[in-house]
């Protein structure tokens, strides 16, 4: 708890010592509100967010290109996730760590970044 000390004199020599001390409260992290799957033609923007409640967050966002199961950390550190789409991000999947300044963390679902007429063609062979 934070503690504010302070001295109170009067005329003379009489003080008296002054201890305040503040109630701090932390939110909770947790996530409100989840990326979502996106799917838009090639060249144009694909975008996600998260929403979060917390204390001093970041965000740290992470993918894996199709076919692949490794996840790499992206460079992107907002709450919103935004590529121009192409054949080599068609398929994308990403989640968000979101963390507060307390050293706490939470992550996101998965969700998958698709350009449109690959997603046609991915659903016709399942």
């Amino acid at each position: 708890d934070p503690t504010i000390q302070g001295i109170n004199c009067t005329t003379g020599d009489e003080c008296d010592t002054v201890t305040l001390t503040t109630e701090v409260t932390a939110t909770e992290l947790k996530i409100t509100r989840q990326p979502e799957d996106v799917t838009v033609a090639d060249g144009e923007i694909a975008e996600t967010s998260v929403e979060a409640e917390g204390d001093g967050l970041t965000y740290a966002w992470y993918y894996a290109n199709n076919g692949s199961n490794t996840f790499k950390k992206g460079s992107i550190t907002t709450s919103v996730y935004t590529v121009t789409m192409d054949a080599s991000r068609s398929g994308r999947r990403i989640y968000c760590v979101v963390s507060d300044q307390y050293g706490n963390t939470v992550r996101t679902d998965t969700v998958t970044l698709d350009k449109a007429d690959d997603r046609i063609i991915r659903n016709l062979q399942t």
